[in-house]
């Protein structure tokens, strides 16, 4: 072996004694990397929810019938990790001269969720010849605990709740006499079950169940005017019939005892409630005592008890698929859908089991269904509800934006 030769293989190997342009680059690299490390990095800032949960979209409220014309808005909005979420609504009743509206919280940084909520809303009463005879305004305020579980398939809450409200007369005809203002502290837990499915294409929900469960109690805690239990059932069944169409059915069963605050049926008075939705999916759920029952007015007292039944049976059927809407703003029509429904109910007293009149009711209803933001869906409704019964029910046309059961 040549000696030099040794040498030259035992020497270290530079890319700078080769004359490729591979060493200028990795040189130049370098270079580069070592100057970004020398710059000054921004100092890190805490996470801050609030600049990305302003509102930045809102939706028109409307529901009008003999008795109400409210309009107003709802909006909602989250954080960037959805630790925050709020709605507000806000309509003014045009009929009544009053100011209704909701604002519900939930802060989802925790397990359990946290619920906070306030509301004011309105009762009426109506005499026989569809007067008005008092209007009695209702504020409400709600601290819930939500436990969820939920899988692929289906979802499972419990929900604990303490609410507090306050009900008092603004309105009196001639000769009515008022009533006592009134307090009642609300001790409240519910069961939630939903396996309801709703396809891209479908009308409705075609398939599934959900199904609600809720005990109050206004002698557990605090001060309230009224004393005793309530307790509330509601099932709604899905059934996908042939293509697109669908059978829905909701029962929905409530019983008071000793002097709790009386149900209500009649109007269109728990489709604006649906709004609540956007936060849950769901109705409001507790100190819930009004429930619509088309072609009879809100209000009547042969519609108001201790204790209530309603059922509700709709045919739902596709009328016409538009997919049209625009960029700016992003909106769209997304279908047309009809509703064909009868609905019955009726409340009772003590010493009864069950209603001793029932109330039934029939009508159509057609649905435009309308995308906002690509991922907010909503209804607009007109519909024709005929009470049946020969004194109280009446020919109704009615128009509502909100949610189908």
């Amino acid at each position: 072996n040549n000696p030099e030769d040794d040498a030259a293989e035992s020497a270290p190997f530079l890319l700078s004694d080769v004359n490729d342009p591979v060493s200028t680059d990795v040189s130049l690299l370098d270079q580069e990397i070592k100057s970004v490390e020398k710059e000054a990095l921004p100092a890190a800032v805490d996470y801050s929810p609030w600049n990305s949960m302003a509102p930045t979209w809102w939706l028109p409220s409307i529901a009008i019938d003999d008795q109400r014309t409210e309009l107003g808005f709802i909006t909602f909005n989250y954080d960037s990790l959805f630790r925050h979420t709020y709605a507000l609504g806000l309509s003014y009743d045009f009929e009544n001269n009053w100011l209704n509206g909701s604002f519900d919280y939930v802060y989802d940084g925790l397990w359990p969720l946290l619920h906070f909520g306030v509301m004011r809303s309105s009762d009426l009463s109506i005499d026989n010849n569809d007067e008005t005879t008092r209007i009695r305004s209702d504020s409400q305020a709600i601290a819930e605990i939500i436990i969820p579980f939920n899988t692929i398939d289906h979802s499972f809450s419990t929900h604990i709740a303490a609410l507090t409200t306050r009900e008092k007369d603004r309105y009196l005809a001639n000769g009515v006499s008022s009533l006592p203002d009134t307090r009642e502290d609300i001790a409240a837990i519910g069961f939630v079950y939903n396996s309801a499915r709703r396809y891209p294409l479908s009308v409705s929900r075609n398939g599934g169940r959900a199904l609600t469960l809720v005990y109050e109690d206004t002698d557990a805690i605090g001060v309230s005017d009224r004393k005793g239990q309530v307790t509330v059932g509601e099932w709604r069944e899905f059934f996908r019939i042939a293509g697109e169409h669908t059978l829905a059915l909701r029962v929905v069963e409530g019983r008071g005892e000793n002097t709790t605050k009386p149900f209500r049926l009649g109007g269109i008075q728990d489709f604006y409630s649906d709004f609540g939705g956007f936060l849950f999916f769901t109705q409001p759920l507790f100190n819930k005592r009004d429930y619509t029952l088309r072609g009879y007015s809100e209000g009547l007292a042969e519609l108001r008890g201790k204790n209530m039944r309603l059922v509700s049976l709709e045919y739902r059927f596709p009328l016409s698929r538009i997919e049209h809407g625009w960029m700016v703003p992003p909106f769209g029509f997304n279908q047309i859908t009809g509703t064909l429904f009868y609905d019955t109910g009726g409340v009772w007293g003590d010493g009864r089991s069950s209603p001793a009149t029932y109330y039934d009711s029939v009508g159509l209803e057609f649905n435009t269904e309308m995308d906002l933001l690509y991922n907010v869906r909503f209804h607009l409704a007109v519909g024709l509800a005929s009470g049946l019964d020969p004194v109280l029910g009446e020919d109704k046309v009615y128009v509502r934006v909100g949610h189908q059961f």
